[in-house]
């Protein structure tokens, strides 16, 4: 049985409550954009761009947003350091550096959703995408060591799921290039909106 996509996201789209729901965005959206300056952001989406060929150039790359990445990552084991007990409690702390590295821009997503800054929206799905880019790095060597302190080789382990490993990371590195090709996309359409708004300002003074 094949899966058409366009025809699912069509049947959502026809729904009146989701066709009202991303009307009503959409239109904020360029109401938020009236007044506001698309020069001084169109240097994040360039950087945005640098940083989508670099990873997909070296899995290894590391932005200035990857190193923050890795201190949230971090921080998420030691969160659960203090819950660590037997096997599974093994398995939650090493499952916690990821979540969190991930769960951390999705958190600022809603609060920039909450303060209706949509360019911070844009800005956090390129931030996630940097987390998943990371993940999926990681994941990929999971099966080159034997150590038990590499989070992604205990987790898969735990899971019998460690030959799949390579499989795995390749559905992250999608799901980051997606992230990152919404942000831009988004983004620049933000920009374009901000551009037009300026010149229509223009051409009625």
């Amino acid at each position: 049985m094949r899966i058409n996509l366009a025809q699912i996201w069509a049947r959502i789209y026809q729904e009146p409550r989701i066709k009202e729901l991303i009307k009503s965005f959409h239109d904020e959206a360029i109401e938020w954009c009236h007044g506001r300056s698309w020069l001084v952001r169109l240097p994040v989406l360039i950087w945005f761009i640098y940083i989508l060929i670099n990873h997909l150039i070296n899995p290894e790359y590391r932005s200035i947003l990857g190193a923050f990445n890795y201190w949230v990552h971090e921080a998420g084991h030691l969160l659960l350091l203090p819950f660590v007990s037997g096997p599974f409690g093994l398995f939650l702390e090493a499952m916690a550096g990821t979540f969190l590295e991930c769960l951390m821009p999705v958190v600022f997503m809603l609060a920039f959703y909450l303060k209706s800054d949509f360019f911070g929206i844009s800005f956090c799905f390129g931030w996630l995408s940097t987390s998943l880019f990371y993940a999926s790095w990681y994941i990929s060597t999971a099966q080159i060591t034997d150590n038990l302190l590499h989070d992604w080789h205990l987790i898969l382990g735990t899971m019998g799921l460690l030959q799949y490993n390579r499989v795995l990371a390749s559905i992250v590195k999608a799901g980051a290039v997606v992230m990152m090709l919404i942000g831009i996309i988004s983004g620049l359409w933000l920009l374009w909106q901000m551009f037009k708004s300026r010149e229509e300002r223009s051409e009625a003074i």
